[in-house]
């Protein structure tokens, strides 16, 4: 009998194997992996489990004697799922502008219109509850 514990709902559950394991290994990426000594087979029991990702910047300073306008955020990222972007000025999070980005699958690159008036802003970037893979390659803030 094999069991796992998971770091992420910390419940346990029961791992099905054929027979009984050999040995008990970690693998290049520290997934279990156990050798069953009936089959001959190494046996895998990573389980894909679903991850929410969070980016946050530290505050930008536009100007410090006025406002300005934060008037577009542009983003090059890889994503089948859609990711959420904030614009959240001066640290207020009830003048938040929320945009999403929708995801293909492939590398694109997406703008959208922000337009509010702060002195600062901070940038925040955060995935659904995931098992599919998301990559950033850049992001950029017009302001005037």
């Amino acid at each position: 009998e094999i069991w796992a514990y998971s770091l992420v709902n910390g419940a346990w559950r029961q791992v099905d194997v054929e027979s009984a394991m050999g040995f008990l290994e970690i693998d290049e990426k520290a997934n279990v992996i156990g050798y069953d000594e009936s089959s001959y087979k190494i046996r895998a029991f990573s389980e894909p489990e679903a991850v929410k990702g969070k980016i946050r910047t530290h505050p930008v300073v536009i100007n410090e004697e006025r406002t300005d306008v934060v008037r577009k955020i542009k983003s090059k990222f890889n994503s089948s799922d859609n990711l959420t972007i904030k614009v959240i000025p001066d640290g207020d999070s009830t003048k938040t502008q929320t945009r999403t980005l929708t995801g293909t699958g492939n590398v694109k690159s997406e703008r959208k219109r922000v337009k509010t008036r702060c002195q600062t802003f901070e940038v925040e970037i955060e995935t659904p509850d995931t098992t599919n893979e998301m990559e950033i390659h850049n992001y950029s803030v017009d302001f005037t």
